[in-house]
């Protein structure tokens, strides 16, 4: 089962400063799907009940976190229990990571940031989300809260099963294996960057069997590209693609059909899943097994409904 990093006190765990939980019941419903490795860095230095924090922006540019009771410095023994964090991700294979929103130490987006002064000074990130994004610049991460949107949840939970299926990759390297996971991925990378698609192919196409540096700019770019947002126009394009390798195989009136959806799919009129649905129809009716086999279709479960929503693309 693929492993993701979260905060302790999203699946229910004890751990927050006043010894309660945030538990959010999505995340908790993800656990179907994902194997969680729960961490907590002020619980696994303090444990509970404990003083809250605060970030402080300090006159030399550096940011510490402080107790706001006893003012005390946690700076250090926070950043330390990070990069060993970081160390046991990178052995547990972790392939994305959910954040509690808005903690001084593992919030993402729009954190508190405060002068010395304690006057409010711009948002910023948690000393350990920060420390594990800089640690793994490509790895999917998202906090709890921004997760209800559809558009994001998407591009997160399809950033996580890529970035699984590229640490497999990556453990039996060969040609014919990137190839073969180049041309499985073709659509999904063309439904997120035309420009990267092309670099993405040209790399795949040239690589040797045993050309260390090829896997390692194919990866970055790769796990970059899975990293950009959907966007409607550019999936439409994707789709339009892919459609080219059954329309041959329609009646003029299937036809008719099928690009008279793709376009209203394109107008946030019906969901990818009514569109995805008449694919699998005529490629099981047809036996096109090179569109069958594409991530764009199969990379994710069903249930987990990322693409039955209209709002998952923008």
């Amino acid at each position: 089962m693929i492993k993701i990093g979260v905060s302790s006190c999203l699946i229910g765990i004890e751990c927050a400063y006043n010894g309660s939980s945030r538990k959010d019941d999505f995340v908790v419903s993800l656990s179907k799907y994902f194997e969680f490795v729960p961490f907590c860095p002020e619980d696994a230095i303090l444990s509970h009940p404990r003083e809250s924090m605060r970030l402080v922006l300090y006159k030399d540019g550096t940011i510490h976190l402080i107790g706001n009771k006893t003012n005390t410095d946690y700076t250090k023994a926070i950043i330390d229990y990070s990069l060993n964090a970081a160390l046991k991700a990178k052995q547990e294979n972790i392939c994305g990571f959910i954040f509690a929103a808005k903690s001084p130490s593992c919030g993402v987006f729009r954190v508190k940031l405060y002068l010395e002064n304690s006057m409010p000074a711009d948002n910023t990130k948690g000393l350990f989300s920060k420390t594990i994004i800089e640690q793994f610049p490509f790895l999917p991460y998202e906090e709890e809260k921004r997760l209800s949107d559809p558009w994001l949840r998407y591009n997160f939970i399809v950033s996580v099963y890529a970035y699984s299926e590229m640490i497999q990759l990556n453990k039996n390297p060969s040609r014919k294996a990137l190839i073969d996971f180049h041309t499985r991925y073709k659509f999904l990378l063309l439904s997120k960057s035309t420009k990267n698609y092309k670099k993405l192919g040209q790399i795949a196409s040239f690589a040797n069997n045993n050309t260390h540096e090829t896997f390692n700019s194919y990866t970055a770019l790769f796990l970059e590209t899975m990293l950009i947002k959907s966007k409607k126009n550019q999936v439409y394009n994707a789709l339009e693609h892919m459609f080219g390798f059954i329309k041959d195989f329609l009646s003029s009136e299937e036809k008719i059909v099928f690009l008279s959806t793709l376009l209203d799919f394109k107008k946030g009129i019906v969901p990818l899943v009514a569109v995805n649905r008449m694919f699998e129809l005529y490629i099981e009716k047809y036996k096109i097994n090179y569109i069958k086999n594409q991530a764009f279709f199969n990379l994710y479960p069903k249930d987990l409904g990322l693409d039955s929503n209209t709002l998952a693309f923008k």
